[in-house]
C-alpha cells in the first residue's frame, strides 16, 4: 500500500513509514497557517498568518493507493 502526497498539484508516492515522517514533522513545526480571504462584497483580499491549536490540527486526509493499483501503474509507466 502507498500513501498519496499531494504537493503542488503533483500525487507524490510514499511508504506508511515516510507517510509518518511527514506527518509529524508538519505537526512539529507547521503550527502556524497562511490564509487569502477574498471578501466577494469589497472585492479585496485579506492575507492572514495564525497559529493553530492543537485541536485544528487535527489529522488530516490521507488517500490510499492499494498494491494492486500501484502495480499496474508501474507497469504503465510515464504516460505519453
Amino acid at each position: 500500500m502507498r500513501i498519496i502526497f499531494e504537493l503542488q498539484d503533483r500525487k507524490h508516492l510514499l511508504t506508511p513509514e515516510q507517510a509518518d515522517e511527514v506527518i509529524a514533522l508538519i505537526h512539529r513545526y507547521g503550527k502556524e497557517v497562511y490564509e487569502i480571504k477574498h471578501n466577494w462584497s469589497t472585492k479585496q483580499n485579506s492575507h492572514h498568518v495564525y497559529e493553530l491549536t492543537p485541536a485544528e490540527m487535527g489529522g488530516g486526509e490521507l488517500k490510499f493507493l492499494s498494491d494492486a493499483l500501484y502495480g499496474m501503474g508501474k507497469l504503465k509507466g510515464k504516460p505519453e
